[in-house]
């Protein structure tokens, strides 16, 4: 997948959620040691999938609306 979706994932969440809960979802991720993304790269799906999932639980809220909340900010 394109990093410009992952660095729009992050981008929405810092301003949707704040800095700090960016920090911590990819604290919980298998990420932690390298969370930046790069627009232009290409990036294993799985990725997006495990930071949605980590966002949908801290966040209290459903997959399918957090995927909706992306969608309108994108």
């Amino acid at each position: 997948m394109k990093g410009a979706i992952f660095c729009g994932y992050r981008d929405y969440v810092e301003q949707a959620h704040g800095i700090v809960t960016w920090l911590e979802i990819i604290d919980r991720s298998e990420l932690a040691e390298s969370s930046s993304f790069i627009a232009t790269d290409l990036y294993d799906d799985k990725i997006l999938v495990e930071l949605l999932t980590i966002s949908s639980d801290m966040l209290d809220v459903e997959l399918s609306e957090l995927l909706k909340s992306f969608g309108v900010f994108l």
